[in-house]
């Protein structure tokens, strides 16, 4: 099932992603109708493709439910979503994701969201998200998990400009670089 450029769509909807699903790529594309949005993966069993799931839809909040079994390919899973601020539910689990450096990058308008914490281990970047809130940045942070080759946490400049001393040096005695 691909929402391509739909326009039959609840604004509110409810998506379980099946048990035997294997990739879930371009699913909601251009899905403009698409406002407040519940993604379930609690049953996601041989799920392995993630990328592209959501690009330029309007979704404004998505709730997370469950984490898929595997570990899921999520490059741009989130890719060009202008109008998304807002990730409830389950927090993110970097165990649970890879390829996830550019998965959450380019959504200008997010406020929050959450990471299971030290289980980022890849370069990630926020580099549109102005706008996120002290807790989601926190909650980034201790999402990074502590690396032996050097990982790249990209914040907007001006939530780069926030941190708080004690949040660099967390970021960086876990072998990470802030860009």
């Amino acid at each position: 099932m691909i929402l391509y450029a739909t326009e039959k769509v609840d604004s509110d909807q409810y998506f379980k992603v099946p048990r035997y699903a294997t990739r879930t790529t371009n699913m909601f594309r251009s899905a403009h109708q698409l406002t407040d949005f519940t993604l379930d993966f609690s049953i996601a069993e041989n799920l392995a493709y993630c990328d592209m799931m959501f690009q330029q839809s309007s979704a404004k909040t998505i709730k997370i439910i469950g984490q898929p079994a595997n570990k899921v390919y999520a490059a741009g899973m989130f890719h060009e979503e202008n109008s998304l601020t807002v990730f409830t539910g389950t927090p993110f689990d970097g165990t649970k994701m890879y390829k996830y450096v550019e998965a959450f990058a380019f959504i200008p308008k997010l406020t929050e969201i959450r990471f299971v914490p030290n289980t980022l281990s890849e370069s990630i970047k926020f580099a549109q998200s102005s706008l996120l809130s002290n807790e989601s940045v926190q909650s980034i942070i201790d999402g990074l998990a502590t690396v032996t080759t050097t990982c790249t946490l990209t914040l907007h400049e001006t939530v780069k400009a926030k941190l708080t001393d004690e949040q660099k040096s967390t970021i960086e005695n876990k072998g990470w670089t802030i860009s």
